[in-house]
């Protein structure tokens, strides 16, 4: 399967790092380089000129993707952590979904939203984070032709609004170095870093999805609080 590693020409440092991380788990992997959106976006955007460059980055690699044909696969961002044992996991992965229909498989999903369970490892849902992904052909040809400048929300958001299906696995097999354990904290570290961090454009109704799926009980609670007060 091709494998894909987005890195900016200007960040030696991550392409060295994602290197030994290939290298630890036996990956053949193509750098690919990627939009410098700081010095490349065009005026008047929605979002902001990281969230430019990261999406034409991921829309190049799908467009290349379709020009030579490629079947299946893995896209990675160069901030990437593998977890140990990735190619068989991710072997594992991919017999798992044989049968199923999918266009995009999220091998590290953040703060999904879950729609339902699919296999003992894999679910159907809204993710985001495109450290690392599997997308396949027909998906690269449907999302290919979308062009960034367009967009209103980061790439992640925009995945989830394409009428497209995306699988989560339960055990992320690959994570961002700096979101790990605390999202808000690895965002800080991000744009510590030179990198998208809180340079982001948020999907409100997202994160209003994700928070009645998060906290239902707590929210019907409250209706049921007020209803029962405005009936007295």
């Amino acid at each position: 399967m091709q494998a894909y590693c987005v890195n900016l020409d200007r960040r030696a440092d991550r392409r060295e790092e994602a290197q030994l991380e290939f290298d630890r788990e036996g990956l053949s992997v193509d750098f690919f380089s990627a939009t410098d959106g700081r010095v490349e976006a065009p005026s008047g955007l929605y979002i902001t000129p990281a969230e430019y460059g990261c999406a034409t980055s991921h829309v190049r690699i799908w467009k290349d993707m379709v020009a030579r044909g490629h079947k299946m696969a893995l896209v990675i961002e160069d901030d990437v952590r593998l977890v140990p044992n990735f190619n068989s996991k991710l072997e594992s992965i991919l017999k798992e979904v044989e049968g199923h229909k999918w266009d995009i498989i999220n091998l590290g999903p953040i703060v999904p939203i879950v729609r339902h369970p699919l296999t003992p490892n894999l679910y159907e849902g809204q993710p985001l984070g495109t450290h690392a992904y599997v997308i396949n052909l027909e998906c690269a040809k449907k999302i290919s032709v979308f062009d960034p400048e367009f967009m209103k929300v980061g790439i992640d958001y925009q995945l989830n609004r394409f009428p497209i299906r995306i699988l989560c696995v339960w055990e992320p097999i690959a994570k961002q170095e700096d979101i790990d354990s605390s999202i808000f904290t690895g965002l800080i570290k991000s744009s510590m870093r030179g990198d998208i961090g809180l340079e982001r454009t948020l999907d409100y109704m997202y994160l209003f999805k994700l928070g009645c799926q998060r906290f239902k009980v707590f929210i019907i609670m409250f209706f049921v609080a007020l209803v029962a007060y405005m009936a007295k």
